[in-house]
């Protein structure tokens, strides 16, 4: 994520998912929402999605995350973004 290299973080979602990996913390999916939002792969997006949500604490964390990310990846990735602001923060 800090490298900005959304297709290897979704490579990585990919594998994990596959191995059906999980995390006591569902704030550590955030990245990978974030990655296959960018990628338009809404369908694993909202699978993660639907794990976040659930809790207010963390879509609150989710929402803070996505709304704090610069204005050229914003520019770089319209409905990606407008995707996370909306599953997350509306």
């Amino acid at each position: 994520r800090q490298k900005e290299d959304w297709q290897r973080i979704v490579d990585l979602g990919d594998q994990a998912l596959s191995e059906k990996l999980n995390s006591d913390d569902w704030v550590e999916w955030i990245p990978f929402i974030q990655a296959y939002a960018y990628m338009e792969d809404y369908d694993a997006a909202n699978e993660l999605a639907s794990l976040v949500r659930y809790n207010h604490y963390t879509r609150q964390q989710a929402c803070n995350s996505y709304k704090l990310v610069s204005e050229n990846i914003q520019q770089q990735f319209p409905d990606g973004h407008k995707y996370l602001i909306d599953t997350f923060c509306n």
